[in-house]
């Protein structure tokens, strides 16, 4: 209590209350502009020019934020600031509510950036996961084609050897009645062969010639015979050698 009255009586009090109704803060055009141009974005310092106009500058920035106070119903007090010659001019709730409203600009710029690079690496992530799969899904794709590639491949060759045994069947059947008939003709000519020489064979000797006669036809039906079996065992091996080579296929 004191020290308030001491201060009361030497004016200090009435100097504080004078100082701050009035215009305690004042800043140079360029400390103002460098310090608040966060605010509005819009107002652009260059311009084109080295050396740009900071008061007209300043003095845009304060209309600007007045308006949007306005805007936002939290009106400035009359004449709270004023543009010098070389400085601006502000009162102490002024310079308040723009350190307020700078502060939000920057913590709304550092989450827009935030937000940026959380979304470019999400991109980023996603970009390289999307490849992965893609890829993954083509070597799969690449498996599958691959897979029933082969086994149409092995239906249509199991259809070619049914088709090729089919086919077969009736040739052979043809082809054992023609045998047949051959051998017949050849049995026949043969016997009549036989005959004529024995019937031309007289004398002691008839009986003897008859059967080395007899005794060659049968040593040339085992010939025959022989030669045929062989024939028959080649191409059986035959066979079984392609079976093997189309299923190694």
């Amino acid at each position: 209590i004191d020290v308030r009255r001491q201060l009361r009586c030497a004016g200090m009090l009435e100097s504080i209350r004078i100082r701050r109704a009035g215009y305690s803060v004042r800043r140079p055009f360029k400390e103002f502009y460098n310090r608040f141009r966060l605010l509005c974005p819009s107002v652009c310092g260059l311009g084109g020019r080295v050396d740009p106009d900071y008061k007209d500058l300043s003095r845009k920035i304060l209309m600007e934020v007045e308006a949007r106070f306005s805007q936002e119903k939290q009106g400035l007090e009359a004449k709270s600031w004023q543009v010098g010659r070389s400085k601006v001019f502000l009162k102490e709730d002024l310079q308040g509510r723009l350190e307020q409203a700078v502060q939000e600009a920057v913590k709304s710029y550092v989450v827009l950036l935030q937000r940026s690079w959380r979304g470019f690496v999400q991109r980023r992530r996603f970009r390289k996961i999307r490849k992965a799969a893609r890829v993954v899904q083509a070597t799969l794709l690449t498996a599958q084609a691959s897979k029933d590639f082969r086994a149409l491949r092995r239906r249509n060759l199991s259809a070619l050897m049914l088709q090729k045994w089919w086919r077969m069947i009736p040739l052979r059947v043809r082809f054992n009645k023609l045998k047949q008939a051959c051998l017949r003709i050849q049995r026949h000519y043969r016997g009549y062969a036989c005959r004529q020489r024995v019937g031309k064979l007289k004398g002691k000797m008839a009986a003897d010639r008859i059967q080395k006669l007899r005794d060659e036809e049968a040593r040339k039906a085992q010939f025959e015979e022989a030669k045929r079996v062989a024939a028959e065992k080649e191409k059986a091996l035959e066979d079984m050698r392609r079976q093997l080579e189309q299923q190694k296929l």
